[in-house]
């Protein structure tokens, strides 16, 4: 299925960071639900380790253990690896 909101680079340019589309689902003071497109930006360019190649990731310091988003481009190729720890993927 095609995204409802499209990317707004393709992330093959390393010099244009991608913006991740999403859609934000938000209670309004009336109570009601709320959906509005957002955009999640801040995405840099590093290889996960290994012999994989540079992809795009999003970190998220601060409180949160780890998270982050990737956004591969069209024709990306990783090797396998050993995850360095357990993840959620």
């Amino acid at each position: 299925m095609p995204s409802l909101i499209p990317l707004d680079t393709d992330g093959n340019d390393p010099a244009l960071p991608p913006s991740l589309p999403f859609l934000h689902l938000w209670t309004g003071p009336d109570g009601k639900s709320c959906l509005n497109a957002s955009q999640l930006p801040g995405f840099g360019s590093k290889s996960v380790g290994g012999g994989a190649a540079p992809q795009w990731l999003r970190p998220f310091p601060g409180e949160v253990r780890g998270i982050q988003f990737a956004v591969l481009p069209v024709g990306w190729v990783g090797d396998w690896h050993e995850s360095p720890h357990p993840q959620w993927v």
